[in-house]
């Protein structure tokens, strides 16, 4: 009777499952309220561009990018005072993107899907006891001789990306529905 009793006032104590489902909703919320709105903006985008890109992983893949290794020292010298800056170097020191030879990251530039592909190969990299998925897909618009070849079939093939009738339209520049849905796909993989 005493232990019935206790569990009782446990139970009671605990705010129910819909409570703790409205509270996170509440969180996640007030979270996306305070990132930028060029930030909030990515999602209707026509076509994203490097900051937008490098935002987007910063926030939904700020766990693995936490953990992954610094591999360059690099210094961009156009970013000071970008709305992004604070996702923009992170993820060039940890190699996921790069800067340019001129050490410009160039945040305006636009991100073709040839581009996008390079990025995703290298973070399914960086996710631990994961990484990358290897595949014989073909691209009918891709010769294998194409610099991008290797990380678009990679991409790809770990249906992190898509090819519609093996086409993988690598100048195609990526819009906002498109980065976001890559970048579930890759919160997914993270988990």
């Amino acid at each position: 009777p005493q232990d019935e009793a206790l569990v009782l006032q446990l139970r009671q104590r605990q705010p129910r499952a819909e409570w703790r489902e409205r509270k996170t909703a509440a969180d996640m919320r007030a979270a996306d309220a305070a990132l930028p709105e060029a930030f909030r903006a990515i999602p209707a985008a026509t076509r994203v561009t490097r900051a937008q890109v490098a935002a987007m992983l910063g926030v939904r893949l700020a766990a693995v990018l936490a953990k992954a290794p610094a591999r360059s020292s690099e210094v961009v010298t156009d970013v000071r005072g970008h709305w992004a800056s604070a996702w923009i170097l992170p993820v060039v020191r940890v190699g996921w993107m790069d800067a340019r030879p001129n050490h410009t990251f160039e945040p305006a530039g636009v991100v073709n899907r040839a581009d996008l592909a390079r990025v995703v190969a290298v973070v399914l990299d960086a996710l631990p006891g994961r990484g990358r998925d290897a595949g014989a897909v073909t691209f009918q618009d891709m010769p294998p001789t194409h610099a991008a070849f290797r990380a678009a079939q990679t991409a790809v093939s770990a249906g992190i990306m898509t090819a519609d009738a093996n086409r993988f339209q690598p100048a195609a520049a990526v819009s906002g529905a498109e980065l976001m849905a890559v970048m579930s796909r890759l919160e997914a993989r993270a988990k």
